[in-house]
């Protein structure tokens, strides 16, 4: 089982942090720029401060995204990510 560091990062890719999530051990994904697998350790959804939408971020154990998806609200994003790696509401951590 993993946990979620301490030092995990308020931002990517210019984004803010709201929530993160730990993978399963063993999640691997296809990398979206390279094309390699890659193992991802975290889930984080994030957006623009006071900007519309949320972003899904695919995120590896150096903290980098791997991929990422848009959707309108973070409901939304977090059944979709549910329904792909069974990660429940109460798997998300608040980032303050």
């Amino acid at each position: 089982m993993r946990f979620i560091p301490d030092n995990f990062p308020k931002e990517l890719d210019e984004l803010r942090v709201i929530f993160v999530a730990a993978c399963p051990t063993g999640f691997v994904v296809q990398d979206e720029s390279s094309g390699e697998d890659t193992e991802i350790c975290f889930v984080a959804l994030a957006g623009y401060t006071g900007g519309r939408g949320i972003y899904l971020f695919s995120v590896n154990e150096n903290f980098e995204v791997i991929g990422d998806w848009f959707f309108d609200d973070i409901e939304e994003a977090m059944l979709a990510e549910q329904n792909y790696s069974g990660i429940t509401k109460d798997d998300w951590k608040k980032i303050e």
